[in-house]
């Protein structure tokens, strides 16, 4: 629904589709997070990892699913639905006793009251900027306070951990000294358009012999949650809602093939157990790599954007125009910022 028929035609999308069915990749259409099936669930049906990318406002605007409260994995809600829910009496949110609001400037106090209201007792909001440069002014510092409300600067949130379908912590990191907390958390609210793409994974002790073994004792499933991998040279971008997460919508194809060689290689880590963040797994601009003699920069080119027809004219000719020869081959040969590395063999 969100991209125009014009622009990406049907044959073209099930085309695409049909080639990732070809790899063994099975389709399950219609079906919503935490109503059709829940993360600890999938885990337990055999599942070595879950990935969660399910969109943002904008998606569910699509969707026409804004009526009622989102809660893609145990205990986390969006801050836009909480806010809601004060006047909304359909959108139910079950806030617990503990409760981590990560980010939300202005509209933390408001939502710091609702959850006191709905009987909320430890509030702590982890904010990723210093003191200094934090959204909130005297005023709201001294309401939270009265509140009872704990804000912990400078931190950003990297790893949720439940048992069965209960939150139950969270980890979060000192983006100055790469010092990580624990936290007791039964709920999460996110000051973003959309939920944090996490990999989820079951933790097992040494005893344990995979799903069978949590069935045949019924062991309580533990799970956790983990950020998709930063780059390596900015410790400050680690942890949730940082500058390299996706917190709306792709803004173009590009930045979505980025996000899914991200998330294919933190679920490819999670499943293997490789070190998450491992800095020399990273290939960066002074990467040395095998059989490259020379990396040069490729020029930035602007976009060559298609001729329009004018709206009136729609129902009665092409979308557009179309490139000349030229024009297609200078729009291939145009760099995409995909970061992928291009290069010849000397």
């Amino acid at each position: 629904k969100a991209i125009a028929r014009e622009r990406l035609s049907m044959d073209v999308l099930d085309w695409d589709v049909e080639g990732v069915k070809e790899m063994g990749v099975s389709f399950k259409t219609g079906t919503k997070a935490g109503r059709d099936f829940t993360i600890d669930g999938l885990l337990k049906q055999g599942f070595q990892a879950v990935f969660t990318a399910t969109g943002g406002w904008d998606s569910r605007l699509a969707r026409g699913d804004v009526n009622q409260g989102e809660m893609v994995f145990p205990g986390a809600y969006l801050l836009i639905d909480l806010l809601r829910s004060k006047s909304e009496k359909n959108i139910n949110i079950t806030s617990g006793k503990n409760v981590v609001i990560v980010g939300g400037g202005i509209r933390v106090p408001d939502a710091v009251n609702i959850l006191k209201e709905n009987g909320s007792e430890n509030i702590t909001i982890i904010s990723r900027k210093h003191k200094t440069d934090a959204s909130f002014d005297s005023a709201a510092i001294d309401e939270l306070s009265k509140a009872s409300a704990t804000i912990i600067y400078n931190t950003g949130v990297t790893k949720v951990i439940g048992e069965e379908g209960q939150l139950k912590t969270i980890e979060y990191i000192e983006l100055d000294t790469g010092v990580k907390h624990v936290i007791d958390t039964d709920t999460l609210i996110i000051a973003s358009g959309r939920f944090p793409e996490l990999v989820f994974i079951p933790v097992r002790n040494d005893e344990q012999d995979g799903e069978e073994d949590l069935i045949e004792n019924n062991v309580p499933l533990v799970w956790e949650g983990i950020e998709l991998q930063k780059k390596p040279d900015a410790n400050r971008e680690l942890g949730l809602l940082s500058n390299q997460d996706v917190i709306s919508e792709y803004s173009s194809a590009v930045a979505a093939i980025n996000g899914g060689r991200k998330a294919a290689a933190a679920i490819h880590n999670a499943m293997y157990g490789i070190q998450f963040q491992e800095s020399s797994k990273f290939i960066t601009e002074k990467t040395l790599l095998q059989d490259v003699s020379l990396l040069n920069n490729v020029d930035i080119t602007p976009r060559n954007i298609l001729t329009l027809r004018k709206a009136q004219k729609m129902s009665s000719e092409k979308f557009s125009t179309g490139f000349s020869a030229e024009e297609a081959r200078a729009e291939a040969d145009r760099c995409l910022r995909c970061g992928l590395i291009c290069y010849e063999k000397s």
